[in-house]
């Protein structure tokens, strides 16, 4: 099996997928402190090449299959429970009130955050902190003491692949009592700042189509060239060249 999909098959023999998003509730609700990654097919494809990628995969504690060939890929391995989980549907939760939680946001920026805030505490969710700016700037020690003093359930890190995983993979060894996730675009998503796919097209198995028909420039060399074989190899691992 390739290097770069093993963490996927290893972390679905370790009983470490979240199969469902009431999984994922119950989890932040009740669940030990630790790291999820909600995987999908640009993670995979970013492990091919990129150590901290890899090594983020490796180190999740949780992880959820944020794409369909990774949900058919983990039923074929038994996993037949196994549904679609995503940073966004995490963002839409809070923002709409079916997670009620205290949260961090780490990155996106102060309108989409002020806007995520104001939706999500309507519900009871209580915001500990927000912050913006380069991340080159940012102090991980002084973040993380932050974090540890705030002590917040949930820590949304809204930024783009690898450089979200890798700050979430930092943060993990330092930060006490939160669940760590990296959501990506998912805020910008749930307060509307970002085209999201309509519920129809992400129950046709199609958001790649809407999100590629919508940013050609930036998706087209993800979802035309760089995903497919990723897609090709997952779905081609046999059951007994998984370990």
């Amino acid at each position: 099996m390739k290097e770069y999909l093993q963490p996927w098959f290893q972390a679905l023999d370790d009983g470490r997928l979240i199969e469902t998003e009431e999984q994922f509730i119950e989890v932040l609700t009740n669940a030990h402190p630790g790291r999820v990654q909600t995987v999908n097919l640009q993670h995979l494809h970013l492990a091919k090449f990129v150590p901290d990628a890899l090594a983020s995969l490796r180190t999740a504690d949780f992880v959820t299959a944020d794409g369909w060939p990774l949900v058919y890929a983990a039923r074929r391995m038994g996993h037949t429970s196994c549904r679609r989980v995503t940073g966004k549907w995490l963002c839409k939760a809070v923002v709409d009130g079916r997670l009620i939680t205290d949260y961090v946001i780490l990155g996106s920026d102060s309108t989409a955050c002020d806007s995520f805030q104001k939706h999500a505490e309507r519900h009871g969710s209580e915001r500990r902190m927000c912050l913006h700016g380069p991340t080159s700037e940012w102090d991980l020690g002084a973040i993380a003491d932050d974090l540890n003093r705030l002590g917040p359930r949930l820590i949304l890190v809204a930024l783009g692949a690898p450089k979200g995983e890798k700050l979430a993979a930092d943060l993990r060894a330092d930060v006490r009592g939160s669940i760590i996730v990296g959501v990506g675009g998912g805020v910008e998503m749930a307060t509307g700042r970002m085209p999201s796919a309509p519920a129809f097209i992400e129950r046709l198995n199609l958001e790649w189509l809407y999100r590629l028909t919508n940013e050609p420039r930036r998706m087209a060399r993800r979802y035309l060239f760089e995903c497919p074989p990723i897609a090709i190899e997952l779905l081609t691992v046999r059951r007994d060249a998984q370990r």
